[in-house]
């Protein structure tokens, strides 16, 4: 148990398939870790290792969902789809919209 306390922080975090599972939601940027939650925290605190994530890629609904805060919304019939549960991942969705808008605009110049 002292050797373990010990080398808290020195060890290299390992990525293990069977129990490391997360979802990255691009281009929003989020990564959502489903399983192995205290392993990948500890990597995240020491930055150290990296986890493999299924990608998602959700620039192809800023067109057709939108959201205010408390509640995602279809864009073309205003229907509510369902309960925002952190109104900060719909802030940084709403600004990921604004800044693929931009950067796909100047791709056109």
């Amino acid at each position: 148990m002292m050797e373990s306390i010990k080398n808290i922080g020195k060890n290299e975090f390992v990525f293990q398939r069977t129990n490391h599972k997360a979802y990255y939601f691009s281009p929003v940027n989020i990564c959502f870790v489903y399983n192995g939650n205290h392993s990948i925290g500890a990597g995240i605190g020491f930055k150290k290792g990296h986890i493999e994530a299924a990608e998602y890629d959700v620039s192809k609904i800023f067109d057709h969902v939108y959201a205010d805060g408390l509640w995602w919304y279809n864009r073309h019939s205003n229907q509510r789809l369902g309960n925002l549960l952190d109104f900060r991942i719909g802030i940084i969705y709403e600004i990921s919209k604004i800044k693929y808008q931009i950067e796909k605009e100047e791709g056109k110049k």
